[in-house]
């Protein structure tokens, strides 16, 4: 069940008791700790990635497709 809040917890998004209870069980089991340290390792590469510019052209086929789709 820790792995569901490794995200929300990265993402500052856990409450109080919430993340005292992530921390807690972050700080004795080790598969989690683990789990949670790829995944801050693979958020701060992401971060890095250059993004590259997209076309105007683009973006709008985009948005027509996606409000062809009702969304």
């Amino acid at each position: 069940k820790c792995r569901e809040y490794i995200s929300r917890a990265i993402d500052g998004e856990l409450k109080s008791k919430d993340l005292t209870l992530f921390n807690a069980h972050i700080s004795s089991c080790k598969e989690c700790r683990k789990a949670l340290e790829i995944e801050i390792s693979a958020v701060r590469k992401l971060k890095k990635i250059n993004r590259l510019p997209i076309h105007l052209g683009f973006q709008k086929s985009v948005l027509v497709g996606y409000s062809i789709f009702g969304n």
